[in-house]
């Protein structure tokens, strides 16, 4: 495995240094890197509908949109985060990754473990101190074969400023219920407020200094980008991760809407119908799928409003690639839902 050295605090060369490792990988790697004050979204999910743009235009915080599902995040210069890449991945496989991440913290003195879909919490607390993604990247060659790799990344709280979370982050209140927490800020814990007493003065600088050091002690080989790494990933970024058009994406098109929240996650629709048909619709959430949703949402377009044919079609489809969890009945409900609307 490669240990790929990252000391940028840009968001959106962060988010293209991943997918330029995507890009070019020829074997296992993780990263350690921070950001200043962000917004990470997911990528399915409306950015209008999770960030107050008011507050984080105030507070000088950055939104930017990752390439895999799963929900908002924040990140400041207190939060460490990692990024695992596979070449050769063919499923998402959230526990294998959270392995390392457990045993690192364990030597801090702070017991972790997995919790729900993709996040860690401190034991015996329950505090979120880790929040989780995964993806599918399809990589294509020139002779035009694909091969799937493998994103796994996450963001480790270590000092973040939980007011500034608080304030930027709107996440729906059915998820909060679901959780039986009240408030952001009540649901998550920084690490440094667990640490073993002998490393109570670490920072989070020293904590991403041990974080790679760590995986060197596992045999992860130390790489640099070079100049040319440099100028691929600065053009990706511009091009890329600070446009609008991948920002806000094409969400939220259409009159009828409907959103419900499923033990695999939010999801909601928007629907354009022509008569008792669809004539396009646009799926939202922070689920998660190893294809993109627009696949989806191309293929139901001209299906007949009807239990039968809703479910028929999103079975064809392949349904369970797009949203990782999802029944043909629960999605077909949700769509009938909006109609009705």
């Amino acid at each position: 495995m490669l240990l790929w050295k990252n000391d940028c605090m840009d968001p959106y060369r962060n988010m293209a240094a991943e997918e330029y490792l995507l890009m070019t990988a020829e074997e296992p790697c993780v990263m350690l890197w921070r950001n200043a004050p962000t917004v990470v979204i997911g990528k399915n999910q409306d950015a209008r509908a999770e960030v107050d743009f008011a507050f984080a235009e105030r507070h000088g915080i950055r939104v930017v949109r990752r390439l895999s599902g799963g929900g908002a995040v924040f990140h400041d210069e207190g939060n460490v985060n990692y990024t695992f890449i596979v070449p050769d991945g063919t499923a998402l496989r959230f526990s294998a990754f959270a392995q390392p991440i457990i045993k690192a913290l364990a030597g801090l003195g702070v017991p972790v473990e997995c919790s729900g879909r993709n996040d860690l919490v401190a034991i015996p607390d329950r505090g979120k101190c880790s929040g989780t993604a995964e993806c599918i990247y399809n990589r294509k060659s020139p002779d035009g074969s694909v091969q799937r790799m493998l994103l796994h990344h996450g963001t480790l709280l270590f000092a973040a400023d939980i007011s500034a979370m608080s304030g930027v982050l709107t996440p729906d209140a059915e998820k909060l219920s679901a959780k039986g927490i009240r408030s952001v800020k009540s649901r998550v814990v920084n690490l440094k407020s667990l640490l073993a007493a002998k490393y109570a003065d670490m920072t989070a600088e020293a904590f991403k200094a041990y974080l790679e050091e760590f995986f060197q002690r596992e045999g992860a080989v130390p790489r640099s980008f070079s100049p040319a790494d440099l100028e691929a990933v600065e053009s990706l970024a511009e091009s890329k991760y600070r446009s609008e058009a991948w920002l806000f994406g094409t969400f939220a098109h259409g009159e009828k809407r409907s959103s419900r929240r499923f033990d695999f996650g939010l999801v909601a629709v928007c629907l354009c119908l022509k008569g008792r048909q669809i004539e396009s619709l646009s799926f939202s959430g922070d689920f998660f799928g190893t294809a993109d949703i627009e696949q989806l949402e191309k293929k139901l377009a001209g299906t007949e409003l009807d239990a039968g044919p809703l479910e028929a079609a999103l079975r064809r489809a392949e349904l369970s690639c797009y949203i990782a969890g999802a029944s043909a009945s629960e999605i077909a409900g949700l769509i009938l839902e909006a109609a009705r609307t």
